[in-house]
């Protein structure tokens, strides 16, 4: 049998429908070459990395989130983004709505006014990547019920 070199992964970005969660996108990507400039995103932007690594710049100090890790954004905050390594990164990714947040924040702890703080861009904790990871893929699978999904996005966040 002939071994095959393996397949070059492509670039790929799915912006994923999903009514049910009024607001917030829902992204499905793969870079191996893509390089994001400085930026920010109006929206709380949580994700896992599925692949590979994501390194970007994130208040002056470079991050690296790993496969299995979340990557965290608040609104307004400026970071570049690109594969920590030549081989790139794939991951998923949430866009949620600034008031979505702080509504959610609100419910957790009712004194709290405004974005609950980010101390880093990236978290190392299994059961998060875990339930981003099954929520993302219900949106995907499109099977939802229309209250399940803004549930368990409450629920995440």
């Amino acid at each position: 049998m002939e071994e095959r070199e393996p397949r070059p992964l492509r670039e790929e970005a799915v912006l994923l429908p999903c009514p049910a969660l009024s607001g917030v996108e829902v992204l499905r990507a793969s870079y191996r070459t893509q390089s994001f400039a400085w930026h920010s995103h109006e929206a709380f932007a949580f994700g896992v990395i599925e692949r590979g690594g994501l390194a970007f710049r994130f208040r002056g100090i470079r991050e690296v989130a790993g496969c299995g890790q979340v990557s965290l954004a608040l609104p307004g905050e400026s970071h570049t983004g690109h594969g920590a390594d030549r081989e790139g990164w794939g991951y998923r990714m949430f866009y949620v709505p600034p008031e979505l947040l702080v509504s959610v924040a609100r419910e957790t702890a009712p004194a709290r006014r405004g974005l609950p703080p980010l101390l880093a861009g990236v978290l190392q904790d299994r059961e998060l990547a875990r339930r981003i990871g099954a929520l993302h893929r219900r949106v995907e699978a499109r099977d939802a019920s229309p209250l399940e999904l803004p549930e368990r996005l409450g629920a995440t966040l």
